[in-house]
């Protein structure tokens, strides 16, 4: 009788077949990815139906994804991995990855943070990366929202060379002479934010990071606004 659990020697063997195909996919290699499921389940995976190979192609997929990696166009991500299947496929990834797909370059900056991550983990980053002398350029087409001048300046005026949010001078000058504060929307104007007085907010660079980076920005948020009475939860 055929157990229905994948065995780690099974997980390997779909993890490897799967970048094999990745591969391809990259190099611009005419392949069909139904005969390789014939060929794999007629011979090394033959415990297996077809149904089953398939699925378990997505729920690879499915972890490269979260994992910030591109995967392969045909077969779209199985969202319902178990949480022991996504760790045994999460760890034959990352030593079938070897540093390699991670370290494409791109210009999306949040695949960049999280291949950043992934190196940051797997890495030996003693050793010294090359140099990129030739970047590519990409154009690439982003909506921006009109901001009134009247209320960026009145916000910067108003904080008198200090961040609102944690009350520290301003570090330096700009070559107007004036203190260097970033001006930050609390709720996106990409969100149907306002641009008002009370939906905006004069940071020091640090403050304005952590609000779009740290693991406590919410909490942040949330003292921001404890904080500063003009501003208004829209």
């Amino acid at each position: 009788m055929v157990s229905n659990k994948w065995s780690d020697h099974e997980f390997e063997i779909a993890v490897i077949i799967y970048f094999r195909m990745l591969k391809m996919e990259h190099e611009g290699v005419v392949y069909k990815k139904s005969n390789i499921r014939k060929d794999v389940v007629s011979n090394i995976l033959n415990n297996r139906t077809e149904a089953s190979y398939e699925f378990r192609m997505r729920n690879i997929s499915a972890v490269m994804s979260e994992m910030g990696l591109k995967y392969i166009k045909g077969y779209r991500p199985a969202l319902n991995v178990g949480n022991g299947a996504k760790l045994i496929v999460r760890r034959l990834i990352e030593k079938e990855l070897s540093g390699k797909e991670c370290l494409n370059n791109t210009v999306d900056d949040d695949l960049l943070n999280k291949r950043v991550q992934i190196l940051k983990d797997k890495i030996d980053l003693s050793l010294i990366p090359l140099s990129n002398n030739t970047p590519k350029s990409v154009e690439r087409i982003s909506k921006t929202y009109e901001r009134s001048p009247f209320i960026k300046a009145w916000v910067i005026q108003n904080a008198d060379g200090k961040c609102e949010a944690c009350g520290v001078n301003s570090t330096f000058k700009t070559k107007q002479g004036d203190y260097y504060l970033e001006v930050h929307h609390m709720k996106p104007l990409a969100f149907k934010g306002t641009d008002s007085i009370s939906n905006t907010i004069a940071l020091c660079p640090n403050c304005h990071k952590r609000l779009h980076y740290s693991i406590d920005k919410l909490e942040y948020m949330e003292f921001i606004y404890s904080s500063i009475n003009r501003l208004k939860k829209e």
